[in-house]
């Protein structure tokens, strides 16, 4: 088994990630994003086996993880794609199980080439897929994407018939069982696919027993693509620092735009000595994290802050401390260059603040921040 995995490795640039399959073949591994080299297994944080969902389309083993999961590659993960021929799939009792042993023989493949963590992941049919696995085997952790063992039938009207209560149910039964150390969760309560149903109180009162730390992202996001929107973006970001192996989150809902702000500030070398106040949040445009952290003596206000890279990685994040700033009103303002111009402001009705980052040779950048801390 752990052939199969170190090959996808070794030949990560030649396996396309959308690749004609065989028609003979079930199944195919190929990288979850072809355009970025593998950590491999001594280097990377771990490996992510990612499993799509089904819509009988023949091209749908091509679709590709989120691209917001590059945050986690950016961390240092590895992320596979397992491709599932479609002339394959019978039902969940039938072929999904085998779908289920397959992802399963991949763990422990993974494990016997030398990757010291798996999350096991997927959207739709392959988040129930990855929930199942995590029950026949303990794995570091979960993302299931609108986790389903299977599409109910819709009724004139738009509404589901009796077998979403089914698929419910059996998600709860997978949440009960799963043997994972971190969950991360995406369930819209507008999903077009189980109209009318929101099962996030149901998952809150059954994983507030389970002791597991885990994310639920909701009302943030909406629809049966929740996970590949542009919405979802700053809980990718938040996602990697929840899986950070050097961060131990508590137990039960960890909450983004909060409970992140200790491994995001240790990541720019930052922390909370002697803080006023601090808060966490996101660029609205890129998702790239943004920390402030507030000090007040008897010199003034002085502020450290740090702005995280994007999704890709591809633009670098950057910081500075003990930047002198000045309260007029309720706006903060700090100027850590001639040429940078930064302020946050609280919003009426809401407790987020703005974040504005203003350059004087161009460009403009605002984003979204939460108090986090505060000592006032």
């Amino acid at each position: 088994m752990a052939i199969i995995v170190a090959l996808v490795i070794m030949l990560w640039h030649a396996l396309p990630a959308a690749a004609q399959m065989d028609p003979n073949v079930q199944y195919q591994l190929a990288p979850g994003f072809s355009d970025v080299a593998p950590h491999g297994p001594q280097n990377a944080v771990g490996l992510i086996i990612w499993s799509h969902g089904v819509n009988g389309k023949e091209a749908q083993y091509q679709y590709p993880p989120p691209q917001s999961l590059r945050a986690l590659v950016t961390a240092g993960w590895d992320i596979v794609k397992i491709n599932r021929n479609p002339l394959f799939e019978q039902g969940w009792i039938t072929t999904g199980q085998q779908h289920v042993s397959y992802v399963v023989q991949q763990i422990g493949a993974a494990q016997q080439y030398g990757y010291k963590r798996v999350i096991v992941a997927g959207v739709s049919y392959g988040g129930a897929i990855s929930l199942e696995a995590a029950l026949r085997v303990p794995v570091y952790g979960v993302i299931a994407m609108v986790p389903g063992i299977g599409q109910p039938k819709l009724q004139s009207g738009g509404t589901a018939d009796r077998n979403s209560a089914n698929i419910v149910q059996y998600t709860l039964a997978q949440l009960k069982g799963i043997n994972a150390s971190r969950l991360l969760l995406v369930m819209p309560s507008d999903d077009e696919l189980l109209p009318d149903v929101d099962q996030s109180p149901a998952v809150r009162q059954l994983m507030a027993t389970r002791g597991i730390p885990y994310m639920l992202v909701d009302q943030q996001v909406h629809g049966h693509g929740a996970g590949y929107s542009a919405a979802f973006a700053p809980y990718a970001n938040c996602a990697a620092s929840f899986f950070s192996p050097s961060f131990a989150p508590h137990a039960g809902e960890f909450h983004c735009y909060h409970d992140e702000l200790p491994p995001v500030l240790a990541s720019f070398g930052l922390n909370l000595n002697g803080a006023t106040a601090a808060w966490i949040g996101y660029l609205d445009k890129s998702a790239q994290s943004v920390v402030v952290v507030e000090r007040r003596t008897q010199a003034g206000s002085f502020v450290d802050f740090g702005i995280g890279g994007s999704l890709s990685g591809k633009i670098k994040g950057h910081g500075a401390a003990n930047v002198p700033a000045t309260w007029q009103g309720n706006v903060l303002s700090f100027h850590p260059s001639g040429n940078d111009m930064l302020s946050m402001s609280p919003n009426q009705g809401s407790n987020t603040w703005t974040f504005n980052h203003a350059r004087v040779s161009g460009g403009d950048w605002a984003g979204t921040l939460m108090l986090a801390a505060s000592a006032r």
